[in-house]
């Protein structure tokens, strides 16, 4: 649900603040989930854990149009059908790799805290590493 509000407003953000701002803003806030689900309480119920995870895909919401769009300006006319396939084959790769190894982790029933923790803080790292190296990047355009 939050990702219809935010897809229709990530644009106008960029509009506003440039199209590195919100991919960066909405990395970062992805990379606050371990830190948003150590608050929650073993517990808590479940509709707390729901509204917990809802900024999480807002997150992702607001930086995929803005990459979208960084790729496009990007990617030469004639090659925009090429860039549109890499950028969706790389997400869909990171997704699957990202199941196959964050399920490995938490496949073990003894240790299914520990492994989700794990693959909590991984995730969160590596995409606060994305964040950095679009940070640092600089396009030809811009010199």
């Amino acid at each position: 649900m939050s990702d219809i509000v935010t897809c229709r407003t990530a644009p106008l953000f960029a509009a506003r603040f440039g199209p590195r701002t919100p991919v960066v803003t909405g990395q970062l806030v992805m990379a606050a989930r371990p830190a948003v689900l150590r608050l929650r309480q073993a517990s808590a119920p479940i509709w707390m854990l729901v509204a917990l995870m809802v900024p999480i895909g807002a997150g992702g919401s607001l930086a995929l149009p803005s990459v979208a769009a960084l790729l496009r300006d990007q990617v030469p006319a004639e090659r925009a059908g090429t860039g549109g396939g890499v950028l969706n084959a790389s997400r869909q790769l990171g997704g699957a790799l990202a199941v196959a190894v964050f399920g490995a982790l938490a496949a073990d029933v003894a240790d299914f805290h520990d492994g989700l923790r794990v693959s909590l803080r991984l995730a969160a790292l590596l995409v606060l590493l994305a964040t950095a190296v679009g940070v640092m990047f600089r396009s030809t355009a811009q010199g």
